[in-house]
C-alpha cells in the first residue's frame, strides 16, 4: 500500500488495548479505499491458523522461530498485516468503541512481516533501579512488550541479576489471568515483571499489592501518581531523596519550635503562679518568637538531605510525625531551658 504525497486521505485509526491492536482504515479524498494497516501483537500470529490472517502455513514455524529469537534480543517487535477490500465499511458504520468487534473489520489481512523497533533504556535507569533498591524500593515492570522481549530488558537494567532464577517472577498477562485469586495475590507479592498487560491488570496489580500492605505508585510521562516531566526514570530517586529531607527536616525544626515554646510558656506560667516579676515582657517574647525563634527555624527547613538519606530504611507509614521518644525530647529540652530561664 502506498500514498502520494499529494493526495487528500481519510485516515481512521483505533486501537485495542486487550489484544494490543493498532488498526488503520484509509480512504483517499473521492472515497476510495486504498487499504487497512493493521498492527499486532506476537501472540496473535502464534495463533494464525484458522483466524482472519493469511500466511503460509509452511513458513509459520520459519516465522515464529524468527519471531521469538529476535524476541529475546531487548528490542520490540510488532507484527505488521495489511488488506486491500473493495467494498468497505464507512467509518459511521465502524464500532469503535468496541474492540470485541474488530474481527470483523480484519477479515482478509495478510501477513506482511515484523518490524524491529530498538529503545535502548537511558544510560542513568540502571543506577536509579539500585539507587531505589538500596532505599527499599521495590520495582515492577509493567509492559505491553512480549515476555521474552521484556525479561531481557529486564536483565540488562538489573531488573533481574544475570544468573537470577525468574521462576514465579516474570508472568505474561495470559499467564495472570489463568492464576486463581489466592495465586495471583502470591505473584504480586514476588513478581518483578509483568508483559503483555492491560488497563484492568494493572489495577488488580495495585490492588493485590495494597493488599500485602505496599504502598504502591505508577509512574508515567502523563498521568499516575508520580508523573515523570522529564521522561527520566532517575528523577524518582530524586524525588524520594528530596522527600525524605523536607520530612526530616520538618521534624527539626518543630523539634526546635516546640522545646523553645515550652520554656517560654512554662516560664512565664511559673513565674505568674509564685507572684515573681516578669521574666519576659510583650515586646521581648515577640522579639524572641519572630527573631530568635523564627529565622533559625527557617534556616532548619532547607538544611541538605544526609549523604546517606537514601540508603536509609523507609519508615513506617503508620508511624506519627511526633512519636512518644520525641514528645520525651521535647519536654527535656523544654524543661532544660525552662530552668534556665528562671
Amino acid at each position: 500500500m502506498s500514498l502520494s504525497a499529494d493526495s487528500d486521505t481519510n485516515v481512521t485509526s483505533t486501537t485495542d488495548e486487550k489484544h494490543h491492536i493498532l488498526l488503520v482504515y484509509i480512504v483517499t479524498e473521492n472515497g476510495a479505499y486504498e487499504g487497512a494497516y493493521v498492527e499486532h501483537n506476537l501472540e496473535l500470529i502464534d495463533e494464525a491458523a484458522g483466524s482472519s490472517f493469511q500466511t503460509m502455513i509452511d513458513n509459520k514455524q520459519e516465522i515464529m522461530k524468527l519471531v521469538h529469537q529476535y524476541g529475546t534480543e531487548r528490542d520490540t517487535l510488532c507484527c505488521l498485516a495489511l488488506g486491500i477490500i473493495d467494498n468497505p465499511l464507512k467509518r459511521g458504520d465502524m464500532d469503535l468503541e468496541d474492540s470485541s468487534k474488530f474481527i470483523a473489520y480484519e477479515n482478509n489481512i495478510t501477513f506482511v512481516g515484523v518490524v524491529d523497533m530498538l529503545d535502548p533504556p537511558r544510560a542513568e535507569v540502571i543506577d536509579a533501579i539500585d539507587r531505589c533498591r538500596d532505599a527499599g524500593i521495590r520495582i515492577i515492570m509493567i509492559t505491553g512488550d512480549s515476555k521474552n522481549t521484556a525479561e531481557a530488558i529486564c536483565q540488562r537494567i538489573d531488573i533481574f541479576q544475570e544468573l537470577e532464577n525468574i521462576q514465579g517472577k516474570a508472568f505474561s498477562g495470559r499467564e495472570f489471568d489463568d492464576l486463581s485469586t489466592e495465586e495471583q495475590s502470591k505473584a504480586c507479592h514476588h513478581a518483578k515483571m509483568f508483559a503483555r498487560i492491560d488497563p484492568t491488570h494493572k489495577s488488580k496489580i495495585v490492588e493485590y499489592l495494597q493488599s500485602h500492605g505496599e504502598i504502591t505508585a505508577m509512574t508515567t510521562k502523563t498521568a499516575a501518581n508520580m508523573v515523570l516531566a522529564d521522561d527520566n526514570f532517575s528523577s524518582v530517586v530524586a524525588a524520594v531523596e528530596e522527600g525524605r529531607a523536607i520530612y526530616n527536616n520538618m521534624k527539626q525544626f518543630i523539634c526546635y519550635l516546640s522545646s523553645s515554646n515550652i520554656g517560654e510558656v512554662v516560664c512565664i506560667f511559673l513565674t505568674a503562679a509564685l507572684g515573681l516579676p516578669e521574666s519576659l515582657i510583650p515586646v521581648q517574647l515577640l522579639w524572641v518568637n519572630l527573631v530568635t525563634d523564627g529565622l533559625p527555624a527557617t534556616a532548619l527547613g532547607f538544611n541538605p538531605p544526609d549523604l546517606d538519606i537514601i540508603e536509609c530504611p523507609p519508615r513506617n507509614p503508620k508511624e506519627s510525625l511526633i512519636t512518644p521518644w520525641l514528645f520525651f525530647r521535647y519536654m527535656a529540652i523544654g524543661s532544660k531551658l525552662t530552668f534556665s530561664k528562671i
